[in-house]
């Protein structure tokens, strides 16, 4: 898929993979809107990237709101007129045993990997819609599963939001 000229939203885009996906896209040619709920690492890798003479702006995001990546969303098309890829790739884990997990930590992980997938999803779609294009990535996160160190066999420590996500990914041609 040639991406150059492509306006591309990266969610998770400060460090890690996020990181390593807004620079290749870049790389080839697309503007990328870097997402993040860290601020500050945000703003370094986006200064990283324009010291490369790649074109990539900031958006701080909490994706688990869903006012604030619909307001998110609206000012990346505000900023670039459209979105033409959306890469879904922000997700935490608390790697823990599921006996000493407290709920907190897991409402955290479901809110940020599940709902957080949908909520981009759902804020972006109404402009790819109207656009009569778009992409849609949702990435995965490997780890081990807290309920499987405690049951004895390993896993994914994201399991059901690949389901839903399995589910959600739909490609049209």
């Amino acid at each position: 898929m040639d991406i150059k000229g492509k306006i591309a939203v990266i969610t998770g885009a400060s460090r890690g993979i996020g990181k390593e996906i807004a620079l290749a896209f870049c790389r080839e040619g697309a503007t990328v809107a870097l997402c993040d709920i860290n601020a500050a690492q945000l703003e370094a890798t986006a200064a990283e990237l324009a010291k490369e003479g790649l074109t990539a702006a900031p958006f701080a995001l909490d994706v688990a709101s869903f006012s604030g990546t619909e307001e998110t969303m609206k000012k990346i098309v505000d900023n670039f007129g459209r979105v033409d890829i959306l890469i879904n790739n922000a997700g935490i884990t608390k790697d823990n045993l599921m006996l000493r997990m407290k709920e907190n930590e897991w409402d955290a992980v479901i809110n940020v990997n599940l709902k957080g997938t949908f909520n981009c999803i759902k804020s972006v779609s109404k402009y790819m819609l109207k656009q009569k294009s778009g992409k849609i990535v949702n990435s995965r996160h490997n780890g081990k599963c807290g309920a499987g160190k405690l049951f004895g066999f390993q896993g994914r420590d994201y399991r059901a939001h690949q389901v839903l996500r399995e589910g959600i990914c739909v490609s049209r041609h």
